[in-house]
């Protein structure tokens, strides 16, 4: 009996050992990301790259310097940055259209039996024109920082019953 309790006492000794290296390792990879990540920031910010966008050189967007700064502030590494409000209504369009430049023909000669010949030449010309329109419009936000949706329940004209903005708070249990 006693040999047993040692046995299985060396076994969760062992299972506790394997799950400390394995948590050793995730936090290093996940300090070697977070050190990937601030190197890529910081490469963001450095004026000699090109113009416009990620990498250009130009400030970053305010809710990231806001985030940069707060994960490198001691002591405030649970709170995250507040993203600026968006705008009310956001349309974006976008057009691609491609020419494909010459219109590729194929020519066909054809003999009949008697001698005559008749040629035939066709033109392919495609030309892709896609339009993609986004509309994006701002939902409301409540003190608890459910949706407000035009007033109605939080979960539209689907909440009829006891279920309320509590209960979604607590993540429905």
């Amino acid at each position: 009996m006693e040999d047993c309790n040692m046995h299985s006492a060396a076994s969760i000794l062992a299972s506790v050992k394997e799950q400390e290296a394995r948590f050793e390792r995730l936090t290093r990879a996940l300090e070697q990301e977070r050190r990937h990540v601030a190197l890529q920031l910081e490469r963001a910010q450095q004026p000699s790259m090109g113009s416009g966008g990620v990498g250009s050189g130009q400030p970053l967007p305010m809710a990231w310097q806001q985030l940069v700064l707060q994960e490198q502030s001691p002591g405030s590494q649970a709170s995250l940055a507040t993203m600026p409000e968006a705008p009310e209504v956001l349309e974006e369009t976008v057009t691609v259209e491609e020419d494909p430049g010459t219109p590729t023909s194929h020519v066909s000669i054809v003999t009949s039996e008697d001698g005559t010949t008749r040629r035939t030449e066709t033109k392919v010309t495609k030309t892709v024109k896609t339009v993609t329109t986004r509309t994006v419009r701002q939902v409301p936000v409540g003190p608890d920082g459910l949706p407000l949706l035009d007033g109605g329940p939080p979960l539209g004209p689907f909440a009829d019953g006891p279920l309320d903005r509590h209960f979604l708070l607590r993540g429905g249990g």
